[in-house]
């Protein structure tokens, strides 16, 4: 697996812009030793700053999940979405902790009652506060009850209790803040902030509505195998350009999530474009009720899983299942004459456009089935690299891998392959990001 360290670097640019948040927002103490006055002093600081760290971490959790925006930028997903992740864990630690650190400074009451008497404080903003704090406890039950039992839909609707936790959390600190009502500079700073959480929400909404979305015509499907299908759509007015291996979001209907599905193949003389779904719950069942005619949003490309396939270093694609699909442009339209493609499936039933790549790539087109069967380059097993060397004679070692399929098979493949002595970093998997 390529090692990413873009966002090490930006998670390090966040600290120090928290810091710089910290110094502008929150009353820091003058150092007074270490008596007991002095300790309240910065433990009530402390408790400000969590606070104000961890509102600044959520407002770039919500700018850096808006596609309109990130994509402006970069089109690696999977990128922004461990930045992302890490945000939102770091946001919920810090904004957890901020009530406690508060209730040991003025008193255990505030998180015992409903209406706590604090002299100094607006009883409407410590409310508002607790159901910033709510709203989070909600996120993380759902996210944990999701964990256990997974659901495609449920992680869009969980981000809407981000959405809300945020303005909950700015009203609540702007209420209490002492250095708001004192300075206008840092008021101002404080306005850009929510100002800016505002303009990204209402891109969100429009983008949800079909802004900075390509419109499409269904014109043709095909049934592959009787759980996958072949759509091909053509663009309306301009079409978008995605490079091999690139991904889509796909809507039907206004009110309604986008799916992710690879770009199987776009045929640049009739600007058509190829989508292959495997039919199986309601997520992907919903495109077998397409008709032809019907138009349907775009949203993308994104990805650079395959991007860095070199036209002469000899390369490895290892593709599980449905996994074949960000493979098929690259091994159908590539000049490489090294690359070479491992298909593992079930049986020879299972498998989809097979007479094609078979076509294309000659002996370096390999299927490997669980099932018994017989048959020139036909492998019967697991994908191991002892299968690999019979094929390939150079030092694999030497050789660039990329790995699509299910998690458990693209992890136990890159172990094999690490163990056998393939670097980390010639090594790719396919995460899929939404």
């Amino acid at each position: 697996m390529r090692v990413y360290n873009k966002h090490r670097g930006l998670l390090v640019l966040f600290a120090f812009l928290s810091a710089a948040i910290v110094l502008g927002f929150s009353d820091i103490p003058s150092y007074q030793g270490f008596s007991t006055v002095a300790l309240n002093a910065y433990i009530a600081w402390l408790a400000q700053a969590t606070g104000w760290i961890g509102l600044f971490f959520l407002f770039w959790q919500t700018v850096l999940s808006n596609r309109l925006i990130v994509r402006k930028f970069t089109r690696d997903l999977t990128l922004t979405r461990s930045i992302t992740t890490q945000l939102t864990l770091l946001a919920s630690v810090l904004l957890l902790i901020h009530p406690i650190i508060t209730a040991y400074t003025y008193g255990w009451e505030i998180l015992a009652t409903i209406l706590p008497r604090i002299a100094g404080f607006s009883l409407p903003a410590v409310i508002i506060g607790k159901l910033a704090i709510l709203t989070l406890a909600v996120f993380w039950l759902a996210y944990i009850v999701n964990r256990f039992k997974p659901s495609a839909s449920l992680p869009r609707y969980l981000r809407l209790t981000l959405h809300l936790a945020l303005p909950l959390g700015f009203v609540h600190a702007y209420s209490l803040s002492r250095v708001l009502s004192n300075s206008d500079p840092a008021l101002v700073g404080f306005f850009l902030i929510v100002f800016l959480y505002l303009v990204t929400i209402v891109l969100q909404t429009i983008h949800f509505f079909g802004f900075g979305q390509i419109s499409y015509k269904l014109i043709a499907k095909k049934e592959l195998n009787p759980k996958i299908y072949r759509f091909t759509f053509e663009p309306i007015k301009k079409p978008l350009k995605s490079l091999p291996g690139q991904y889509i979001f796909i809507k039907s209907r206004l009110f309604q999530y986008g799916y992710p599905l690879t770009v199987s193949q776009q045929i640049r003389k009739d600007k058509t474009l190829n989508l292959i779904v495997k039919l199986h719950g309601s997520s992907t069942s919903r495109f077998n009720k397409l008709q032809i005619g019907q138009t349907v949003k775009l949203d993308g490309p994104y990805g650079n899983f395959t991007k860095k396939i070199s036209a002469k270093k000899p390369t490895v694609l290892i593709a599980g299942g449905i996994g074949v699909i960000p493979f098929i442009e690259h091994a159908l339209a590539s000049k490489n004459k090294h690359i070479f493609l491992f298909n593992c499936n079930h049986n020879l039933q299972s498998t989809f456009m097979r007479k094609e790549l078979k076509l294309a790539l000659g002996r370096r087109y390999v299927d490997v089935l669980s099932e018994n069967s017989k048959g020139r380059n036909i492998e019967v097993g697991f994908i191991t690299p002892d299968i690999i060397r019979k094929y390939i004679s150079k030092d694999l070692a030497k050789l660039d891998f990329y790995i699509c399929g299910p998690t458990p098979m693209m992890q136990s493949v890159r172990e094999q392959l690490i163990n056998y002595g393939v670097g980390r970093e010639n090594i790719t998997i396919e995460i899929f990001s939404s």
